[in-house]
């Protein structure tokens, strides 16, 4: 699957975004799984403190890291795209809906995944 990071928004640049249309906004993170082999995070935009005291974000968004790729803080990678999809489910973007982060890190399984392959012993016959 060919991309180009280049079409992709970071989230980074989408939490202002959030922040100028709501001054008493909050943005937090739970972890909703952990384990040896992934991280599941979920992030959640609210109005203000009381919509998070009374429990009812304007959006979600979820997102699970496996260790492995170029990228070795996975935890990290997992809460940021956790903001960055329910920042996109509030449709906070501008092109596409995956964030580069989310991208990158694709690529980066993608290509550790290629490595893993081209690096396996041949069969012996």
């Amino acid at each position: 699957m060919a991309f180009n990071l280049d079409d992709y928004e970071m989230v980074k640049d989408r939490i202002p975004l959030f922040y100028q249309e709501h001054d008493d906004g909050r943005i937090t993170c739970d972890i909703l799984t952990e384990n040896a082999d992934w991280v599941t995070m979920k992030a959640y935009l609210w109005l203000n403190a009381e919509e998070q005291k009374n429990n009812t974000p304007l959006a979600t968004g979820i997102a699970r890291e496996v260790p492995g790729g170029f990228i070795d803080k996975f935890y990290e990678n997992a809460e940021t795209s956790a903001i960055g999809r329910a920042l996109a489910n509030f449709n906070m973007f501008g092109g596409n809906r995956p964030s580069r982060e989310e991208m990158e890190s694709a690529q980066s399984m993608q290509q550790a995944r290629a490595m893993k392959q081209t690096s396996k012993p041949k069969p012996q016959k």
